[in-house]
């Protein structure tokens, strides 16, 4: 990372990733069991078609629980039944309903102190219209000025589109907006070269996959480990 990048002051925007980000470390909250653990499938391999092969999902061209699960599992398996996977749609449900609603009250109030400061917040969230649908109930909502997801918007980080659109709704140019997230789908690379100065926050991404950390770090500006420290003198934001 470089610490020499010079970013926008207050006033200017935020543009935050969520999962991994914004939501609790799994140390941090009891979620339920993942989904993958249901299904008896390999996480790694489903993380590979959940991040990797599964745009219909991800641009909301699938939006129905089943077939969203049925657009991951049959590019693993297609052996998995209905009944099964509408069980399973179930449990998927309640697992993002408590990552979405068991919000830190730590980042809850770093993020209304930034308000508070005078930036913008502005939520661009790689997520299908199930991960998406408890964010009406997230406390997290009422503290961004416009939350956009790829399920809605059609696009997903890091295609530019994505950046766009974020900053289109904040009504603000790229050099006066920075980009905070753990880093994945490479969504710090396409930050920066959609102009944005970028912010790797590491708690959660330390915790589940360290490996990937030091690559991450190249792909940033900044790094912070929790949010709070963005409020610490000394902090990128000033």
């Amino acid at each position: 990372m470089s610490h020499s990048v010079s970013g926008p002051g207050p006033a200017g925007g935020l543009i935050f990733d969520l999962f991994h980000t914004l939501t609790p470390a799994p140390s941090r909250v009891e979620l339920p069991a993942h989904t993958s653990a249901l299904l008896g499938i390999p996480r790694a391999r489903w993380e590979q078609a959940l991040f990797s092969e599964t745009r219909a999902r991800l641009t909301g061209q699938v939006r129905e629980p089943l077939a969203i699960l049925h657009d991951i599992t049959d590019r693993i398996d297609a052996g998995f039944s209905d009944e099964q996977l509408t069980a399973v749609a179930l449990e998927r449900a309640r697992r993002f309903e408590v990552m979405l609603t068991a919000i830190p009250a730590e980042t809850l109030d770093t993020l209304a102190e930034l308000r508070r400061r005078g930036w913008s917040l502005a939520l661009l969230s790689n997520a299908d219209a199930m991960e998406a649908a408890p964010w009406p109930r997230s406390p997290l909502a009422p503290l961004f000025h416009r939350a956009l997801f790829s399920c809605d918007i059609g696009c997903a980080k890091p295609e530019p589109e994505s950046y766009r659109l974020a900053l289109d709704a904040l009504e603000l140019p790229a050099e006066r907006c920075w980009f905070l997230g753990d880093g994945g789908s490479n969504e710090l690379l396409g930050a920066r070269e959609a102009g944005l100065c970028t912010i790797l926050v590491s708690e959660v991404l330390e915790e589940l996959w360290p490996e990937r950390l030091s690559v991450r770090r190249r792909q940033a500006d900044f790094q912070v480990r929790r949010l709070a420290e963005l409020l610490q003198p000394g902090s990128p934001l000033g």
